[in-house]
């Protein structure tokens, strides 16, 4: 119920105009979701980005939710929501860290569950990233 894929071909459905028409010109082009260097926001996100390719996982970058913004929106196969966070080191201080739990808090009210990414972890130990995100699905 989170994801409907479609398969088909978007400029032929455009042409037929009608409803299908009008859906498939009001959806993006996958490749366009899938340009980490466009869409994230650091080294760090774009580096989660190709991790979450390589594990395959279905994710929207900068995924507004109400007047939060999720790094990452990631969908698994079974429907779970995932906020993911990429961390830098803004997220370090007393005053960041009551943010994060406040808005962490109102997320998870709307169904969404967190994984926080500390980006220092992410360059130190790949590998425990790579696992975290694997647990996901």
């Amino acid at each position: 119920r989170c994801a409907l894929h479609v398969v088909g071909d978007r400029k032929a459905c455009i042409a037929a105009g009608g409803f299908l028409g009008e859906f498939a010109a009001g959806v993006q082009d996958d490749t366009t979701l899938r340009d980490p260097a466009r869409l994230c926001e650091s080294a760090a996100e774009v580096r989660v980005a190709e991790l979450l390719d390589e594990i395959k996982l279905w994710y929207a970058p900068q995924h507004q939710v109400g007047r939060h913004r999720l790094d990452f929106l990631v969908v698994t196969p079974f429907g779970k929501r995932w906020d993911v966070e990429v961390d830098g080191r803004g997220h370090r201080t007393d005053s960041a860290i009551m943010q994060d739990e406040a808005r962490d808090a109102t997320i998870a009210k709307a169904d969404f569950r967190i994984l926080r990414i500390d980006a220092r972890r992410l360059f130190r130990d790949e590998g425990s990233v790579r696992d975290a995100l694997r647990r996901l699905a």
